[in-house]
């Protein structure tokens, strides 16, 4: 890492009690043709299934959704959700100039503002981030970014802008296998991530899980499934909560 980023490192204090955030890298049809043809019927699973649990999540929405199809984030803003930004058109950070990563963040924030959201977040598409990107985002005024980050915990990258490390996601269900022989591809992923709910007890009692809303379009049973998954993580102790409501708390302790 640069020295912009090594200079301004410094650990954050673990939440008091372990803490899940899952997010939700919201894509539509910038995932392809299966983003376009499930997103629909995803968002409204998804969506239903938050509802039924009482849950508020971070939603890391690709800006130009606002314009191609406003409803359907409306419908997370109106249901209370957080919003982040997950890029402008899901362009990669790593692949842009200075100059570009500043006109991608214009472009971003533009395109928000017509549904009057303001994100204060935001995560890379494929965590593809770059070390310009970081005081881009502080210039553009975002306080977090969420990447795949081998770190703890989260930390602080300068005065501005926090770091909140992503330990896994949903991206098992897109395979081969997982179509052959869904339900137990299902069991697998759900079993993997109580192990990094266990691993994160030990480190930094917060763990970052994503998820696309496409993904539970295309495999049917992945919501009831979930459900009794964060059922269980309440049972267990865990606080659900948004990124930004985490980061709120780690800025009045830090």
């Amino acid at each position: 890492m640069t020295v912009y980023a090594r200079s301004r490192l410094h650990s954050l204090p673990a939440p008091a009690e372990p803490t899940c955030c899952l997010f939700c890298d919201f894509e539509g049809h910038f995932a392809g043709e299966t983003g376009a043809a499930f997103a629909d019927p995803g968002t409204d699973r998804l969506l239903s299934l938050l509802d039924a649990h009482g849950l508020r999540i971070t939603f890391n929405v690709v800006a130009d959704l606002c314009r191609s199809h406003p409803q359907r984030i409306a419908r997370i803003r109106d249901a209370g959700h957080e919003i982040a930004c997950h890029g402008y058109r899901h362009e990669r950070p790593r692949d842009l100039s200075r100059a570009n990563l500043d006109n991608m963040l214009q472009g971003a924030l533009a395109c928000f503002a017509e549904l009057g959201v303001r994100p204060i977040g935001f995560r890379s598409p494929e965590s593809a981030w770059s070390v310009p990107l970081l005081p881009a985002l502080a210039r553009h005024g975002f306080r977090w970014n969420a990447e795949r980050d081998p770190a703890a915990g989260p930390y602080r990258i300068s005065r501005e802008l926090i770091r909140f490390p992503v330990r896994t996601d949903d991206w098992d269900l897109t395979d081969r296998a997982a179509s052959d022989d869904p339900a137990s591809a299902i069991r697998l992923l759900l079993d993997k991530w109580t192990t990094h709910a266990q691993a994160s007890t030990h480190r930094s009692g917060l763990l970052l899980i994503g998820v696309h809303e496409w993904v539970f379009g295309l495999r049917s049973g992945f919501d009831d499934a979930l459900g009794t998954w964060l059922a269980r993580c309440k049972r267990d102790g865990w606080q659900l909560r948004t990124i930004s409501d985490v980061a709120d708390g780690l800025t009045r302790t830090s």
